[in-house]
């Protein structure tokens, strides 16, 4: 089958548009999959660094914790020195 030169031309015209659009498309995903893998990276560094955060936050509480205690007993004993000293 043979066709036009009217038909070719608009053939012709089809794939030239499809080939652009196709590339334009190619590129636009090219483009979103650097800005997906760019957040990725940043989210990963903000998880690690709440991580970091959280942990020095854990370790800072019970340390915390452990002084209270201290204070506590050393209240509690001192209360007690007290009161055999007024008896």
């Amino acid at each position: 089958m043979k066709l036009s030169k009217k038909g070719a031309v608009t053939l012709a015209t089809a794939l030239v548009v499809f080939l652009i659009t196709t590339g334009l498309m190619l590129s636009r995903v090219k483009d979103l999959e650097s800005s997906y893998d760019e957040q990725s990276k940043q989210m990963q560094l903000l998880k690690d660094e709440y991580n970091s955060l959280s942990n020095e936050l854990s370790a800072e509480k019970s340390e915390r914790t452990k002084y209270q205690r201290l204070y506590d007993e050393v209240s509690i004993r001192n209360e007690q020195l007290e009161a055999e000293l007024e008896n």
